[in-house]
């Protein structure tokens, strides 16, 4: 009985060496995704970092990209340090960041937070990665 279940599984999952095809085991089905789909879906995407210090707009230079047909993910963080209570605040406090601009060749993120009254900034170092599809 082992020997069936063993041979069907083998026939449905496959190998990773079988041949591209939309028919065949999951192994091939999962390579013609790669062929067949994914470039006719994704333009192109880029990975864009850089880095701040206070608590000004980060601005990022891009290849040129239509921005009405791109998913944007931001990673990274910035912590403040304010000398004051306020806003529920006391001491430090993590600065994420936003899109506030996006044009073809730049993308502007700007802080979100409510402190107005801080002692300074560490420097925040960011990373956006920008998908642009078909």
């Amino acid at each position: 009985m082992d020997a069936i279940v063993y041979d069907e599984i083998t026939t449905q999952i496959g190998g990773k060496t079988d041949p591209v095809s939309s028919t065949g085991s999951l192994h091939a089905k999962v390579a013609d995704l790669k062929v067949s789909i994914m470039p006719t879906q994704v333009k192109s995407w880029q990975r864009v970092t850089g880095s701040v210090n206070d608590g000004s707009d980060l601005i990022l230079a891009l290849s040129s990209v239509n921005p009405a047909k791109c998913s944007v993910f931001i990673n990274g963080n910035q912590i403040i340090y304010a000398d004051r209570y306020e806003y529920g605040l006391v001491g430090f406090g993590s600065v994420t960041r936003y899109v506030s601009a996006f044009t073809a060749t730049s993308i502007a993120l700007t802080k979100s937070t409510s402190i107005s009254t801080s002692t300074g900034y560490t420097t925040g170092v960011f990373s956006v990665i920008i998908i642009e599809l078909y």
